[in-house]
């Protein structure tokens, strides 16, 4: 089955690429993705990254959640904001955007729009090739599944999008080369 997360590995990987100092990135997540959460964790952890989640179950809990990571988050911290739903409306980005832009703390969500709106990066599906991935799963089980529980596997076919006026404001220098690849700079 997909899950429809980046892939943990490209997760750390963009990370390292646009925040290489970080030490400790911050997640707020609902209870029910806990499986994906700890795989980040051990591939982060494996890294030399904690990652520190505070577990919501609606939008009163999330700010609550956000409120408190925002006010422990240091210089060596970054915020990682999921793709939105019911932990995260238009007012609490707001919020969070807003504090970190004044901390200086560096922001990465799973949303381009965040982007637009000030975090640094953005992972998002590329949607064509998520589907010659759903294609390769399903023909992977037609021809081996026989009745086993599944696997997850989760999107390895990201497109980036960079906030250029972002990393400016957080004093970092992209290098040419990490810009390769990156698929919308804002």
């Amino acid at each position: 089955r997909l899950a429809y997360y980046p892939d943990p590995p490209m997760l750390l990987e963009q990370l390292r690429r646009f925040q290489p100092k970080v030490e400790r990135v911050k997640l707020v997540a609902a209870p029910e993705i806990g499986d994906y959460v700890d795989r980040v964790r051990e591939e982060m952890a494996a890294a030399g990254v904690s990652l520190d989640v505070c577990s919501a179950d609606g939008l009163k809990a999330a700010a609550d959640c956000y409120r408190e990571l925002m006010t422990q988050a240091t210089s060596t911290d970054a915020i990682w904001l999921l793709q939105g739903g019911k932990l995260l409306e238009p007012a609490l980005l707001s919020y969070i955007l807003d504090v970190a832009w004044r901390r200086q703390l560096p922001v990465f969500s799973s949303n381009p729009s965040h982007a637009g709106r000030g975090a640094l990066f953005a992972l998002y599906p590329d949607n064509e090739a998520a589907g010659r991935q759903i294609g390769s799963l399903i023909n992977e089980c037609l021809r081996q599944c026989d009745g086993e529980p599944s696997r997850v596997s989760y999107l390895r076919e990201m497109k980036v999008v960079l906030n250029e006026r972002t990393s400016r404001h957080l004093g970092l220098d992209i290098a040419p080369e990490a810009r390769q690849g990156v698929d919308l700079i804002l």
